[in-house]
């Protein structure tokens, strides 16, 4: 674990935070957060796109952009039927992990702040994970069909 210390008093400079963490061997950083709704999340960053994170991060571009986020929803959604959602168009979470990497790779502000290369070996890396699982032939599937064909 490496650490960079810094006096309370003072704004870190981001690219001398990067260079000493650099020195130190770090490739990524942990960085923790918290949503507008309240909820604490967590990531991880490339040390190449620290600067980027510190600045502003993926997280503020709906700020800049002056995006209306929406009224505070209380409702349990996993009750709210499909036409419901439809209506009140309310997005739903990608069901698979190759529904996450399309969406992922349609999404031109977190792709952005990942960094190119960094997005594409993401991206590539999680094509080949679901072309693993998606190929994989499950106890369950042998047992339900071995004996249909």
């Amino acid at each position: 674990m490496a650490v960079v210390d810094v006096p309370a008093h003072t704004q870190p400079d981001p690219v001398e935070v990067r260079r000493r963490l650099q020195e130190q061997g770090v490739k990524f950083l942990l960085s923790s957060f918290v949503e507008l709704a309240g909820v604490p999340k967590a990531k991880l960053v490339p040390i190449a796109h620290w600067e980027d994170v510190a600045r502003d991060g993926a997280g503020l571009d709906g700020i800049e952009k002056g995006l209306d986020a929406g009224s505070l929803n209380e409702r349990n959604m996993y009750e709210v039927s499909k036409e419901v959602l439809r209506r009140e168009g309310i997005a739903v979470l990608p069901a698979t992990l190759k529904d996450a990497v399309d969406a992922l790779e349609a999404d031109e502000v977190i792709r952005a702040a990942l960094g190119d290369e960094y997005a594409q070996t993401y991206i590539a890396a999680k094509r080949a994970e679901w072309e693993e699982y998606h190929n994989f032939v499950s106890q369950w599937e042998i047992d339900h069909y071995v004996d249909l064909y």
